[in-house]
C-alpha cells in the first residue's frame, strides 16, 4: 500500500470513526439497544467507508469514494436486492450479517462529507492558496 493510501486510511477521523463502529457494533448494541445505537453506527460507517475505500482503490478515485460510498449506503438501506447482496458478500467475511434495512438510516448520509478532507489531501495554507492564483509576471518597466 502506497503512503498516501496508509495516510488515507491511518487518518485520526478515519480511525476514531472505525473505533467507533467496532465498539458500537460490539458492545454498546447489545448491552443498550436502541435508535441511537443504530444510528451511531450508520454515522461511523459513513465516515470511515470512504477511507477505506480510498486506501483501497487510491490514485484519482479519492474524492469519487465519498460519492460512492453515499450511494452505496442509499442503495443498501433502501432497495432490498442491495441489502441482501451487502448482506451476502459481509457474510463471507463476517459470518452470518443481518442488515436492516431503514430508510431513516439515510440521516447519516451528510457524515460522509467528514471523510472528504481526509481523502483529497492536505490543505494548503491561504498563503499558499494566494501564491497559486496569482501569476507571477514581470512589472512592465516605465518609459521616461
Amino acid at each position: 500500500m502506497s503512503d498516501r493510501r496508509e495516510r488515507d486510511l491511518l487518518h485520526p477521523v478515519a480511525l476514531a470513526a472505525l473505533a467507533v463502529l467496532i465498539v458500537n457494533d460490539r458492545f454498546l448494541k447489545t448491552a443498550w439497544p436502541s435508535w441511537w445505537t443504530g444510528k451511531l453506527s450508520d454515522v461511523a460507517g459513513m465516515t470511515f467507508f470512504p477511507a477505506l475505500l480510498a486506501a483501497l482503490l487510491g490514485g484519482r478515485w479519492r474524492r469519487t469514494c465519498v460519492i460512492l460510498t453515499m450511494l452505496a449506503f442509499a442503495l443498501i438501506k433502501t432497495w432490498p436486492p442491495a441489502t441482501a447482496a451487502c448482506e451476502h458478500v459481509l457474510g463471507w467475511v463476517l459470518g452470518p450479517v443481518l442488515i436492516v434495512r431503514d430508510p431513516t438510516d439515510l440521516i447519516a448520509l451528510p457524515f460522509a462529507l467528514w471523510a472528504w478532507p481526509q481523502v483529497r489531501g492536505p490543505r494548503l495554507a491561504s498563503s499558499q492558496i494566494s501564491r497559486r492564483r496569482t501569476s507571477p509576471c514581470p512589472r512592465a518597466s516605465s518609459r521616461r
